[in-house]
């Protein structure tokens, strides 16, 4: 991983916790409490069945173009007709969903919010396999960035109204779509190369689909357990806390991708020692970004929220070990992923719902919102140490068989 490489990865993720932050200020004074969790819950839904619908397209898709020697415009074409079907199917059940859960002209704006974002994602991945990782970087922020300018807009103006914001939020995502799907088509090159098989594309995407999108972290089944067993007060706290995880997820996430593009082209040997260079560097940074956050919380709680929100400062460094945890494991994931094992991160993924459905139980009555933070890091221990175990298996045992044989 080039120094250019890592400084955009974390000067994406500074960028993208800031204007998450903004935001969610932002969107709370515009709402008020139960606006902004009718928000909330309209966010879920469109984020959920977006990476859900995707099917792990968009990962598959990247790791092709990145193995170079493929007929890229006919990739993107095959890739396109099955995002459309996607997007179709996406839109039918989220249409079901909100009719039953709220179903008004903030709901029906939103329609339009997993359709962006599938094109987006589709979009960052042809950049992702291309190599152009700078402008990748770059178009990832586009979406917080206009939906945060959008509520500046919409304070100075006075528009408060769950309709308005809603407007915002999904039309920045439609900008963005429509920037990254255009840029990328722009730069696909012309050269005739070998014709991928867009059923092998599929199938790729559907083993890799856990394991990319984690529906563990999308669905954040802790919260709702949170939730429905303790007080609104202790998932009150709990949501505080987890505002300040996100800073190393999403480094994590640009690193991730800059690891798929960098190790698809790479032989065996090459691939081993990349897959251990950006695991260990995602676990460093994850390290060295959260001890401060853990050793600040009290102040940083009182600071961002106020006293009223003091017992968060308590969950914050578990959380944090657990996202510690999290972030090496994504990487390492997504750099098997480049490296042609796809499934890996899936079955990652499935032991972790093994470990941490027990784990979330015992923890919640336990312990309350403290004791499911201490799951989450068992849970993720599990997953990561399952991980490392088929990456030693893949890279180092069965690679040396391979080799061996050739």
């Amino acid at each position: 991983m080039s120094r250019r490489d890592a400084v955009d990865a974390i000067g994406a993720g500074f960028v993208l916790q800031g204007t998450v932050l903004v935001s969610g200020v932002l969107a709370a004074r515009l709402l008020g409490p139960e606006q902004r969790g009718e928000l909330a819950l309209l966010w879920v839904v469109a984020l959920a069945l977006a990476q859900l619908g995707a099917m792990g397209g968009p990962a598959a898709m990247a790791v092709f173009l990145a193995r170079g020697n493929v007929d890229a415009r006919t990739l993107f074409g095959a890739c396109a007709r099955t995002a459309a079907w996607q997007v179709l199917v996406v839109l039918v059940v989220q249409a079901g969903v909100l009719a039953v859960l709220m179903w008004e002209l903030a709901a029906v704006i939103t329609l339009a919010a997993p359709a962006a974002m599938i094109a987006q994602v589709y979009g960052l991945s042809v950049l992702q396999g291309l190599g152009r990782l700078r402008v990748m970087q770059g178009l990832r922020l586009l979406p917080t960035t206009a939906y945060a300018a959008a509520l500046v807009i919409a304070l100075v103006l006075g528009a408060s109204s769950l309709a308005w914001v809603a407007f915002a939020w999904a039309g920045s995502y439609a900008l963005a779509a429509a920037a990254t799907c255009g840029y990328a088509w722009r730069v696909l090159p012309a050269r005739r190369g070998e014709v991928v098989d867009a059923r092998e594309v599929r199938a790729f995407g559907r083993r890799t689909m856990l394991g990319s999108i984690s529906p563990l972290e999308t669905f954040r089944v802790d919260q709702l357990l949170v939730g429905l067993v303790l007080s609104p007060l202790q998932l009150g706290l709990y949501v505080a806390a987890l505002a300040f995880t996100n800073l190393p997820r999403f480094i994590a996430q640009g690193i991730g991708q800059v690891a798929v593009a960098r190790i698809a082209p790479l032989g065996l040997g090459e691939a081993r020692a990349a897959v251990v260079r950006f695991t260990v560097l995602s676990a460093g940074l994850a390290l060295v970004v959260s001890a401060p956050l853990a050793a600040l919380a009290g102040p940083l709680v009182a600071l961002a929220f106020g006293d009223a929100f003091a017992g968060a400062a308590v969950l914050i460094p578990v959380l944090l070990a657990s996202t510690v945890l999290v972030c090496a494991r994504r990487v390492l994931g997504d750099a098997l992923r480049g490296a042609g094992h796809a499934g890996a991160g899936s079955v990652a993924e499935l032991c972790s719902y093994v470990a941490v459905v027990p784990a979330l139980a015992v923890g919640v009555l336990s312990g309350g919102a403290l004791g499911v933070a201490w799951a989450l890091v068992g849970s993720s221990l599990v997953s990561l140490l399952v991980l490392v175990g088929l990456a030693y298996r893949a890279l180092f045992v069965r690679g040396k068989v391979a080799a061996a044989l050739a």
